[in-house]
Order: structure tokens, then C-alpha cells, then sequence
């Protein structure tokens, strides 16, 4: 049975549904990490990650990773990541802003684009399924390298922590010791979410568009 028009239309509407998913995916675990890296309590966190741009997030991660004790090596690679994300936006405002239908074929994508930055171009851009596998799987990897640079930071704050405890006076002893580390733990250290608060109300990704 031949494809109708609607057909080749759903397909492209679950073609960007798709990139646009793996990208919001990979925006959650930056939000979560500034988090980690800032020290902010749950609330704090969503108010701030949805009132920044994603270039904003990007420059705010990578400025923390320079007071993390992480080996050069280490801050190479969080880096590489940061720069992966900031590769991907073009795609990304593409996907949300650019009009869209089948392609010629009916298996991808087309845009229709209009650039006008000191030259004036309609340059043609079609995706098709090999193209948006790729790019949903790195955009899987950056999103996996991010919750990474989380985790580092959690155990670098933890850590932290614990010395300034182990050096705190405990209170009805007058003395550095593990008795004063509760005093020193902030309420979200050992995880994300507080108990009223669903991740998706916590950390819900902003919808402004980011040029």
C-alpha cells in the first residue's frame, strides 16, 4: 500500500519529536550537574536552571570544573563534552524553529532555512533516519559524559565536607570529630530530589528559545 501525504508527514513530526527529546535528555543532566557543581538545594536549582540559557549552563560548568580536584586529563575530556553540546545547537534551533515537511522521498526531513548574517542564502538540509540515529546517539553520550562530571562534583563537595567536619569543634565536646558532619551536610548532598518534588517539577527543561 503506497504512502499517503499524512504518512510521510507523521513520520517527520516523530523525527523531530525524537531529536528534540534526546536533546531536552541531555539539557536535564546539565541542570543536574549545575546543581552538584553549585551546591543548590532542589528548589534553588530548578529557579536557576530555568532562567539560563543553555550557552549560560555550558560557561557555569565549565568555570567549576576549574575548582573540582580533577586531574588535567580529566578536565580535557569534561571540556571535549562541553564543546560537543555547543557543536549540536544549530541542530537543535534547526529543529525548533526552522519550518519543516517531508523530504523529496518521504523518509527524513527537510527545512526550510533562510540565513541573512551578512549574506543572504536558503541553503538546502535534509535529515534522514541514518543522520538522526547518529546524532540521538551522541547527543545519549553527551548526555552520559555530563551526568559524569555530576558525579565528580558530588564526590568533590562530599568530601569537602567531610574534612571541614572532621575539623569543626563538636558542640558538647568542643572538639573536631564525625559528630559535627550532620551540621556540615547540605539537605541534597546524598541525592537530587527532596520529598515533595518530582524530578520533572524540579528540573523542568526551559522552552525559551536559545539562539
Amino acid at each position: 500500500m503506497e504512502e499517503t501525504s499524512e504518512d510521510k508527514y507523521q513520520r517527520a513530526f516523530a523525527m523531530i519529536g525524537r531529536f528534540l527529546y534526546h536533546w531536552a535528555a541531555m539539557e536535564w543532566e546539565l541542570n543536574m550537574t549545575i546543581q552538584d557543581l553549585l551546591g543548590l538545594k532542589d528548589l534553588q536549582a530548578a529557579i536557576v536552571t530555568r532562567n539560563i540559557q543553555l550557552r549560560d549552563k555550558i560557561h557555569i560548568i565549565g568555570a567549576s570544573l576549574d575548582v573540582l580536584p580533577l586531574s588535567e586529563d580529566e578536565k580535557k575530556d569534561m571540556r571535549a563534552t562541553l564543546n560537543g553540546i555547543k557543536s549540536k545547537t544549530n541542530l537543535r534551533n534547526m529543529a525548533a524553529h526552522e519550518l519543516f515537511c517531508p523530504s523529496d522521498d518521504g523518509k527524513g526531513v527537510k527545512f526550510f532555512r533562510i540565513q541573512a548574517k551578512g549574506k543572504f542564502r536558503i541553503p538546502e538540509t535534509t535529515w534522514d533516519s541514518a543522520m538522526l540515529d547518529a546524532e540521538c546517539a551522541q547527543l545519549d553520550e553527551l548526555a552520559d559524559n555530563i551526568k559524569r562530571i555530576g558525579e565528580k562534583a558530588r564526590s568533590a563537595v562530599n568530601l569537602r565536607l567531610i574534612a571541614q567536619a572532621l575539623n569543626a569543634p563538636t558542640p558538647s565536646l568542643g572538639q573536631p570529630g564525625l559528630w559535627s558532619l550532620g551540621a556540615h551536610l547540605p539537605l541534597g548532598s546524598l541525592g537530587h530530589l527532596p520529598e515533595e518534588t518530582s524530578p520533572q517539577e524540579a528540573h523542568e527543561t526551559p522552552q525559551d528559545p536559545e539562539d
